[in-house]
């Protein structure tokens, strides 16, 4: 288990890197650039690690039911269990929120769609896309989004 939860940190940090790389040819090709934005590849890619670690995760429950039926003194998984959990969780946490992507950015409405300057009171549209989809039917997930009114004053 810790070296499937080794593997899957040194995948996250491929995707993250890889992100990072989508996310500088989406500036450019807002700037005019020609580059290749698409999610598609990395949609996959999230989505699988996703999937992985959410079997991970239940394989952590039902090793805890089991342990609770079936233990001994010194049993090793009584105190690697709880670490195993924390660990899964931010890991599933840290892929969550870094899956969450603003996939079409503010542009302008004429044909050379450079990028929007944003003024006080003016309407502009973006898309947001989470990378990870997750395809069990028995979970209902929803998503909150808060947008800060209040922003901190900064002169530049």
């Amino acid at each position: 288990m810790q070296q499937l939860l080794g593997r899957s940190e040194t995948l996250r940090g491929l995707l993250q890197q890889e992100l990072g790389d989508w996310r500088e040819r989406q500036q450019r090709s807002c700037l005019g650039a020609p580059a290749d934005t698409h999610l598609r590849p990395l949609e996959t890619w999230f989505t699988e690690l996703g999937q992985g670690l959410f079997q991970l995760r239940k394989l952590l429950r039902a090793l805890g039911d089991l342990q609770q039926k079936v233990t001994y003194e010194r049993d090793p998984l009584a105190a690697e269990t709880p670490l195993l959990e924390q660990r899964l969780q931010e890991q599933l946490t840290h892929l969550l929120k870094s899956a969450f992507v603003v996939e079409q950015q503010p542009s302008t409405p004429n044909p050379f769609k450079r990028p929007l300057v944003l003024r006080t009171n003016s309407k502009f549209s973006a898309r947001a896309r989470l990378l990870v989809r997750l395809h069990d039917r028995n979970h209902c997930m929803e998503a909150t989004i808060h947008i800060d009114r209040d922003p901190p004053k900064v002169k530049g």
